[in-house]
């Protein structure tokens, strides 16, 4: 297996997690966003890689400059994703508090 084909490999794996985010992105879910969070930080990887493995100073400022507009859009509407506190469930009334208020 050579280099590109390894690359190519990641590409398709952050694809795929990109797609799999989409519907719970859709829907406001706390999951979908840390799956593109997850896909944001394997691009990333997938970046410094690339750059050690052909390094160039015009592919290491682009790799920077995607990085911080995609992290920097991710975690702003990071909080629109907040996971939905549920609220306790109230206590059932007794058949002793029940005859206490009725009579």
């Amino acid at each position: 297996m050579d280099r590109a084909t390894n690359l190519r490999d990641c590409f398709f794996v952050t694809a795929v997690m990109c797609a799999v985010a989409a519907q719970p992105l859709k829907d406001r879910r706390k999951n979908g966003w840390d799956i593109a969070f997850r896909a944001y930080l394997l691009n990333i990887l997938m970046g410094i890689i690339t750059t050690i493995m052909v390094p160039s100073m015009t592919e290491f400022l682009v790799v920077v400059g995607i990085t911080l507009g995609a992290g920097y859009l991710l975690l702003e509407i990071r909080s629109a994703f907040a996971p939905v506190s549920v609220p306790a469930p109230r206590p059932r009334a007794t058949k002793a508090k029940t005859e206490l208020f009725l009579g």
